[in-house]
This record gives structure tokens, sequence and C-alpha cells, in this order.
């Protein structure tokens, strides 16, 4: 089964799902359209990704109002229980996401801490979330403290003088060490340079503790 099969059976499964068959039934249906068992997770993929832009607002929507049960005239309605929750827990993430990018906009503005609570809690992004995002982006742009940053800055300094010496003195002849040395030359600027890059940047950034950013 070719790639252009495989998008028209995804596109045919899921305007059946919106008409309100089960997960199960389309299954089945792609089962007996000759679909693997292993190509079944790519194609019950695309189908939500095709729901989760036909309906991106309406599902956001709903996870952030007050109701946890859908209204029988939601257009989300035709979905059952197991393909609505695959598209619940893409809209979860995308609006956790969404407000974590909401913090570091407003910690960079200046906001408090309690401001920024304040605005960005709702029913799919608890405090904890925020106060734990406000504490990483707080850990992610501290600066080295005094002595952390002038040692790196004073070993990674004579770390480069060092192997730009050595590559110096192989260069002109003065000392003959063949490629180690020269490889070890290049080693100790290279080494030195990310000391010093280190010691003068934020720690997230020099850590790249960029995990939880989005």
């Amino acid at each position: 089964m070719n790639y252009q099969e495989k998008v028209a059976l995804a596109e045919k499964g899921y305007e059946l799902l919106k008409k309100g068959q089960s997960s199960q039934a389309v299954k089945s249906y792609l089962t007996e359209k000759g679909v693997k068992s292993y190509e079944l997770d790519k194609i019950n993929f695309s189908m939500s990704k095709m729901a989760y832009i036909e309906y991106k607002d309406d599902i956001k929507r709903w996870l952030l109002s007050e109701h946890d049960a859908l209204e029988s005239t939601s257009p989300l309605s035709c979905f059952d229980s197991s393909f609505l929750q695959t598209l619940t827990d893409k809209g979860i993430q995308d609006i956790r996401s969404e407000s974590k990018r909401e913090v570091n906009r407003l910690l960079a503005e200046g906001m408090t801490e309690e401001e920024v609570i304040s605005a960005v809690v709702n029913r799919r992004y608890p405090k904890e979330l925020a106060l734990e995002h406000i504490q990483f982006y707080k850990d992610f742009i501290a600066l080295p403290d005094t002595e952390e940053r002038v040692g790196g800055s004073l070993i990674g300094g004579a770390l480069i003088l060092g192997g730009l010496l050595l590559f110096i003195l192989l260069v002109t002849g003065k000392v003959n060490g063949g490629r180690i040395l020269d490889k070890a030359a290049i080693f100790l600027m290279i080494l030195g340079g990310v000391l010093v890059y280190r010691a003068n940047v934020p720690k997230g950034i020099a850590n790249q503790k960029n995990e939880n950013w989005l």
C-alpha cells in the first residue's frame, strides 16, 4: 500500500468517525481494506491530526469550560470516547504549552509572580504547574555567581592561551609533536571557550536545560 492510498484511507476513516462510527468500527474497516496492524497507528495519528485541525477551537473551548461532559450540540459529540480522549490529550498539551509561553512573556515584562499566576492559571494549567514553570524560568535565566563566573573565565582563558601558545609553537616548528599535539592544542582552545561561555551566560542556557521551556 503506497502513501497516497494510506492518505485516502485515513480521510475515509475520519469521515466515518465524523458520522458517528466508533474507533473500533473504523479500525475494522481499515483492516478489511488491507491496512496492516503496524500501519494502523500512523493512520490513527493522521485521523486525529485531521480532527484536531478542524476542531481545535472547539476542543480548547470545551476543555477550558466548566463542563466535563460534552453537550449534545457540540460538534465533538460525534466522536466516541476513545477518539475523543486522543483529542483531549492533544488539547491539554497545547493549552499547557501556550500557558508556559505566556508565563515566559509576562515574567520577561516584569510582572510579579502573583500577577502571572492570576493571569495564566486555568482548569488545565493549575497553580502548581504555573509555580513550577516560574521557578524553572528563574533558574533558567539566573547567571552564575561571582565565584563561578570568575573561576570559569580564568580557567577557560588559561586553557585558550595555553592551546594558542602550543598551536603557535607547532606552526613555527619550535615544537614537533605531530598530529596528536595539533589536536591537543585545538582541544584546549575549544574547552577553554566552552568554560568561558558557560561562566558568562544564564545557567539554563549553559546547561541546555530547556526541555520545559515550552
